[in-house]
């Protein structure tokens, strides 16, 4: 396993926000946001905002808000996800299932209703990939009728986090470590290959194209070109902020 530790901030391009600028604003349920447990933002090509509360979903427009609750039709108004597709709709990911609202009317996916899901992701295909508390699911909604259908190697584990990637792979982000499917072939990548931990719960992916895993022994960055996996630890992040 190869250890990161930055101590020189010249030696890789990884810089911190410069985040004391500007004036701060707190938004909460007073101010027509649904709850002050914010679970999931998601930002629209339109510019607007989508929060994902405990009671519910919020659309912030800049001025004005629209919540999406039970009394929108709902029936689980915990949401931990949020996604959005080029038609416009916004998909919802609950601790009872997936939504999708399509500006007038919130649409159940019945086929998960008994999941908690916990992220959600559209692939290069148009296809939405869906992360729960039982394995990761795939909903294609170019055939007819719209097919859902488990990827077989994740079903019953937990799938904390996906992310997909313009190749048109998707990665997932499990207790059990890392997956990579690219539409035919999965890989799984352990400790043994380099992750600083099996549990992993994050995922996100830089301009350079250099993808990060968040872990329960620190944070992992692998090489877009080598696929090489690195470990930056909690004392060299502290230290590179420090010096920041």
């Amino acid at each position: 396993q190869r250890q990161m530790c930055i101590r020189d901030s010249s030696a890789i391009d990884f810089r911190f926000v410069p985040f004391k600028k500007g004036t701060w604003r707190n938004y909460r349920a007073l101010d027509q946001v649904l709850d002050d447990n914010v679970l999931a933002i998601h930002g629209v090509a339109d510019g607007t905002l989508w929060f994902g509360t405990r009671t519910g979903a919020t659309h912030y427009d800049g001025t004005k808000t629209k919540a999406i609750d039970r009394y929108s039709g709902l029936k689980n108004d915990w949401v931990n996800a949020i996604a959005s597709t080029p038609d416009g709709n916004i998909w919802l990911g609950t601790e009872g299932g997936v939504y999708w609202y399509d500006g007038t009317v919130v649409h159940t996916l019945d086929a998960l209703e008994h999941f908690g899901v916990l992220d959600l992701a559209l692939s290069s295909d148009g296809s939405m990939w869906i992360a729960t508390n039982e394995g990761a699911y795939r909903y294609d909604s170019t055939v007819s009728p719209p097919a859902i259908e488990p990827l077989p190697v994740l079903e019953g584990v937990f799938v904390w986090a996906l992310y997909s990637t313009p190749d048109g792979a998707v990665w997932f982000a499990t207790e059990r470590g890392v997956y990579r499917h690219d539409g035919t072939q999965t890989a799984h990548f352990t400790t043994a290959d380099g992750l600083a931990a099996d549990f992993v719960t994050s995922i996100a992916r830089s301009g350079d194209g250099t993808l990060w895993f968040g872990t329960q022994n620190g944070l992992v960055s692998r090489d877009p070109h080598s696929g090489e996996f690195s470990t930056l630890s909690t004392a060299c992040l502290l230290y590179t902020s420090d010096a920041a």
